[in-house]
């Protein structure tokens, strides 16, 4: 049987142009309403109002700018006019369920390019963080870095995953059957960034420890924005309150001794008043500040002492300093301790000292400590690449030797030759050279950002991937470590948005699905 690709030999011809018709007619409208939601979802703005009609003054971003389009456009105009306000059951693209499966459309294509990115780039790392929405169900969101040659370092968010439990095991379970399921291998994975909880941050039973025991080359990295939160909001910002404290100090002590003793106060309200009576550099200042204070215990005392009330000095503040005043007891000896052994009694001051003040201080250091090995341990393997032009031969080749027994899959024994190499390379472009940046590096001194990325695009801007393979492997292994887990906090804004006390409601793929 000859096939007639002539449309007009075809017996049902008519059909055929009213089909061909037809699907050119829609293609149209889809083209319109796919431009509008495009707007709309890189906007991060609401789609929808309060209802779904055309002409009314509520029917959200979508339908408004459909109808503001239909005044400069016929087609778009006559369209409008025909189909809308039919409601349900009549074709027309306007409904949010179309609207709905286009979003859901153009976030798997979103998905499968990042996908492909992080193919492409081979290695990346990972970040998870999780906050609880408006339900109250805590949503887990998914952070991934890679390095592509053409802009460097990127995050890209890509989910928010619902969670049920907050163990180490069960959120790694997540993020690997997460990885498994978008087909990215955790092997190709290099580094992992959470915040320093426990369940997260664990040697045994944390997350980053489980996901380490798949990939033995993930490292682990505090992210450096809750290290320094440590310090920055919760003793900076609580300092700010301390000395607004400390400044209206025997008001303080009125107002609340009149709200505990005030009985038109609610109970709660008076029991509460009763109640009441840089980063590697940095850390390591940090360390060595707190490690001081173990030693300036007189001081927080005295300035203590003086915000005491003297007509109570003879009072509590004697028995403080002196626990002769109360009962000491006696502790039970067993049949083979001798008598000579004599108990120690602690005065008041030395017993806050030693259950109170050392121990809170000692926390503190042992948490920085433990967080400023795993960035020590960064800037050992890394370290040399922001002066990698000072480095002697010497100090090249154990850099070399060091990144090649820790990423022995990754790097080969040629790379020591090639930090020789490129070091002289270096050498002939001195950095803060407005001359020699646009003739090799193509960007100026003042608008350079960290030597390991000039080194990178450097090397990708000249072809010289094949010279250099196993340096511009360091530099993309350096360059995917995660510092601060940043864009999966700031993802919990748009979490907001995503799902609000309207949208609760909604099923999962709806919301995940919907800009706003």
């Amino acid at each position: 049987m000859i096939y007639r690709k002539t449309t007009g030999a075809r017996i049902a011809s008519n059909l055929v142009l009213q089909y061909e018709s037809d699907c050119e007619y829609w293609q149209a409208v889809l083209r319109w309403c796919v431009d509008v939601l495009k707007l709309l979802c890189e906007r991060g703005l609401a789609l929808r109002g309060k209802d779904e009609v055309i002409g009314s003054a509520h029917n959200g971003n979508y339908l408004g700018i459909l109808e503001l389009l239909s005044i400069y456009d016929s087609f778009l105009a006559a369209h409008i006019k025909k189909h809308a306000n039919k409601g349900s059951g009549h074709t027309s693209y306007l409904s949010h369920v179309i609207s709905e499966e286009v979003i859901g459309i153009m976030a798997e294509k979103v998905m499968s390019s990042i996908t492909d990115e992080v193919k492409t780039a081979n290695y990346f790392s990972i970040s998870v963080d999780s906050t609880p929405d408006i339900s109250h169900m805590d949503q887990l969101s998914f952070t991934i870095r890679y390095v592509l040659p053409t802009t460097g370092p990127v995050e890209r968010f890509l989910q928010f995953i619902p969670m049920l439990s907050h163990t180490g095991r069960d959120i790694a379970t997540t993020v690997l059957d997460f990885l498994k399921e978008k087909n990215i291998s955790v092997l190709d994975c290099r580094g992992q960034s959470y915040d320093n909880a426990s369940n997260m941050s664990g040697k045994y039973q944390g997350t980053q420890q489980i996901i380490k025991n798949e990939c033995s080359e993930a490292e682990y990295i505090p992210c450096m924005a809750h290290s320094i939160n440590l310090v920055d909001t919760r003793w900076s910002a609580r300092a700010d309150a301390v000395a607004a404290l400390s400044r209206a100090h025997k008001e303080n002590i009125i107002v609340l001794e009149e709200f505990s003793s005030d009985q038109n106060q609610p109970a709660e309200t008076r029991a509460e008043a009763s109640g009441l009576l840089k980063a590697v550099t940095l850390l390591e200042s940090l360390l060595q500040f707190v490690k001081d204070l173990r030693s300036q215990f007189d001081d927080f005392e005295a300035k203590a002492m003086a915000k005491c009330d003297p007509s109570d000095m003879t009072g509590k503040v004697a028995n403080y300093a002196d626990r002769q005043s109360q009962r000491i007891r006696k502790r039970k000896r067993h049949h083979d301790q001798l008598d000579s052994v004599r108990d120690v009694t602690l005065t008041g001051r030395d017993m806050f000292r030693v259950t109170a003040f050392l121990p809170i201080i000692d926390k503190l250091y042992a948490a920085l400590t433990q967080r400023l090995a795993a960035y020590s341990d960064l800037r050992e393997k890394f370290g040399f690449l922001s002066e990698i032009s000072n480095k002697t031969n010497t100090e090249l080749k154990a850099a070399a030797e060091k990144l090649v027994s820790s990423y022995p899959n990754d790097l080969e024994a040629g790379l020591e030759s090639e930090l020789l190499q490129f070091a002289h390379l270096m050498k002939s472009i001195p950095r803060g050279s407005s001359e020699s940046a646009p003739s090799l590096g193509g960007v100026k001194a003042a608008q350079r950002q960290s030597p390991q990325l000039e080194m990178y695009k450097i090397i990708h801007r000249h072809d010289m991937v094949e010279t250099f393979a196993n340096v511009e492997i360091v530099l993309q292994l350096y360059l995917c470590m995660f510092v601060t887990n940043c864009t999966g906090e700031r993802s919990f804004s748009k979490l907001k948005l995503l799902k609000n006390y309207l949208k609760t409601p909604w099923s999962r793929t709806a919301y995940l699905h919907s800009p706003c």
